[in-house]
């Protein structure tokens, strides 16, 4: 990484590193040659925020995934089990 408080590498340090899927729609090589570089375990969890319920964790995992076309929709975080409180 250049520096271990840039955006991606903070990106990276919550989700973890992501694997060739996740990078398909990356087409910056000096991005790939930076993830591929950067080998690092996720750690969004509890630990990380602390007091969110498992729902949130899941919530967040489906919302923060790397590839954009993975990531739930606006419905579906809407009609998501963490957000029905709201």
């Amino acid at each position: 990484p250049v520096s271990r408080k840039d955006q991606l590498f903070k990106i990276l340090q919550l989700l973890g590193s992501p694997n060739e899927d996740d990078k398909s729609f990356i087409t910056d090589d000096n991005a790939i040659k930076y993830i591929d570089n950067s080998r690092i375990n996720r750690e969004l969890s509890s630990e990380v925020i602390p007091g969110i319920p498992k729902e949130g964790i899941d919530f967040l995992e489906k919302l923060l995934q790397f590839n954009p076309y993975l990531r739930m929709t606006v419905d579906e975080a809407l009609e998501h089990s963490f957000m029905q409180k709201f």
